[in-house]
């Protein structure tokens, strides 16, 4: 039976538990993943447009059938439970107020993108955006956006594109949001995205960082592959939240030993770690599709900046300032770790 069907009062964000995950209805039109149909119900786990019963459940058939051949029923069933936690978390949390900082250099369709899918699905946040020299499309966009709110914006412009660190570090300063949130312009985002990370976050005091995403790091220093849940090295800078308390004790960027962009990101959450106190986490449930290096890749051509060089400085002082946890403190290195001995519901 189609979904509008079974939930015809339905409003653009309500959700519905389905199978494995949950299903919301949302305001854009589009078709669905396995019949194509027209439809306005998405899957929230597979951030898949779908339209009916029957098509949900002929998705997560295919896709518990994949999963088996790959990995243990068990692991599915607990990597399904994780999932329906952490957005069961969102029903008992109240949404309360968020900094989003967006650093910005062109790549309008994907900046737009981001703006839209958080103008559609997110609640109760003030929007803090930098832009690092962008072209008069993206900077015209901007102007649009300054006419369109007439409150909660802020948008700071630089002359030249001084990178991820600097920016990060000035729109923190002027909000006042109980939680941070950086997000990448090159990010769609998707239902109750910033919600489960600030509930997550409210439900384990003992965890300073959540993002959907978790980064391992190799013996130089380097972030490779990942994981979700506890069992990760840091939170890549693509999308992160932390509480502003947790950023009036630790920070966020370290400019002083850091420059432009690359593994800023990494020393902070080793820092988090560092006092012995703090936990990070990389939630399960995908509601945030990162686009990866969009804005970086066009920087390397243009040739303003010698990207490579503020890498390997970076990289150096990684080495450096983190050379007892690279070798010996690695999440990889402990063969031992067992995510599942971290529950989610604290």
């Amino acid at each position: 039976m189609k979904f509008q069907s079974v939930y015809p009062e339905a409003k653009v964000g309500d959700q519905f538990e389905f199978e494995y995950s949950r299903i919301a209805k949302v305001a854009t039109l589009g078709a669905c993943r396995w019949c194509g149909a027209m439809t306005k119900w998405i899957d929230i786990q597979f951030q898949q447009l779908v339209c009916s019963q029957e098509c949900g459940s002929a998705m997560w058939k295919h896709y518990k059938e994949d999963a088996e051949k790959t990995s243990s029923n068990e692991k599915f069933q607990a990597w399904r439970e994780k999932i329906k936690e952490e957005l069961k978390l969102a029903d008992q949390f109240e949404d309360l107020s968020k900094d989003i900082i967006i650093v910005v250099r062109d790549q309008l369709r994907y900046f737009r993108e981001c703006i839209e899918s958080i103008e559609e699905n997110t609640k109760n946040y003030h929007l803090y955006i930098w832009d690092n020299a962008s072209g008069p499309e993206t900077r015209a966009y901007l102007d649009e956006l300054m006419e369109k709110y007439d409150d909660g914006l802020t948008i700071l412009h630089a002359n030249s594109n001084v990178g991820f660190i600097q920016p990060n570090n000035e729109l923190v300063k002027k909000g006042t949001g109980e939680y941070v949130i950086l997000l990448n312009s090159d990010c769609k985002v998707f239902q109750n995205w910033a919600l489960t990370m600030t509930a997550f976050l409210g439900a384990h005091p003992e965890v300073a960082q959540v993002g959907y995403w978790g980064g391992h790091l190799g013996p130089d220093g380097r972030g490779f592959g990942g994981d979700n849940g506890y069992n990760v090295d840091y939170i890549p800078g693509w999308c992160f939240c932390i509480t502003r308390e947790c950023y009036e004790q630790h920070g966020l960027f370290d400019e002083e030993h850091l420059k432009f962009a690359y593994s800023e990101d990494a020393d902070l959450s080793l820092r988090l770690k560092e006092d012995g106190r703090s936990k990070i986490y990389a939630l399960h449930v995908p509601l945030v599709i990162h686009h990866q290096n969009k804005t970086i890749e066009v920087v390397e051509k243009e040739g303003e900046v010698d990207v490579l060089a503020t890498f390997e400085h970076n990289r150096a002082w990684m080495l450096k300032r983190w050379a007892d946890y690279l070798e010996t403190g690695r999440v990889l290195l402990n063969t031992e770790v067992d995510d599942e001995s971290q529950p989610i519901a604290g």
